[in-house]
């Protein structure tokens, strides 16, 4: 973070305990499902006060209004942006990541146990498994969209098939 306007919202964030939201900027526009997500971890403060952090997503946002702080960042009202389909097809999770390990080992990329362990804790697969698909920003804005993990699984299925084919 080196920003003096996002310096001054983590600082804020810091102080209040409080979390911001991340959206996309895709062709000069602000997306309006975004993620919103904590401070994990301060990795390092300069003498500058520039940041290195890590932030955990805890859930997605829809922004209903936008503006700009007098600090120069955006503001804005959020909902929570939930999922509609809460089964999911435990085949399909099978599938995605059955095609996800035969890019890997295709491309021969191997992911540390602490990234499959994640994996197995989490209950929304198709996120975990998207952070290491490939997708661009534009892909990765119609995940966080779609409202079904059914959906998002078979997004990432049809993604990974692509790849498989073009390598």
């Amino acid at each position: 973070i080196f920003e003096p306007r996002y310096k001054k919202m983590i600082s804020w964030c810091e102080e209040n305990n409080i979390g911001f939201g991340i959206c996309s900027l895709i062709k000069d526009d602000i997306s309006h499902i975004g993620t919103y997500v904590k401070i994990h971890q301060v990795l390092k403060r300069y003498e500058n006060d520039e940041l290195d952090i890590i932030v955990k997503g805890t859930g997605r946002i829809s922004v209903k209004e936008i503006s700009i702080h007098p600090d120069g960042y955006h503001i804005g009202s959020v909902e929570d942006y939930s999922d509609l389909i809460f089964s999911v097809n435990e085949d399909a999770v099978d599938n995605l990541k059955n095609v996800f390990l035969k890019l890997i080992n295709l491309v021969d990329f191997k992911l540390d146990n602490i990234f499959w362990e994640s994996f197995e804790r989490t209950k929304l697969k198709s996120f975990k498994l998207a952070e290491k698909s490939g997708l661009t920003l534009e892909q990765q804005q119609e995940v966080i969209t779609l409202t079904n993990e059914n959906s998002r699984i078979n997004f990432l299925i049809q993604h990974l098939d692509k790849l498989n084919k073009e390598i």
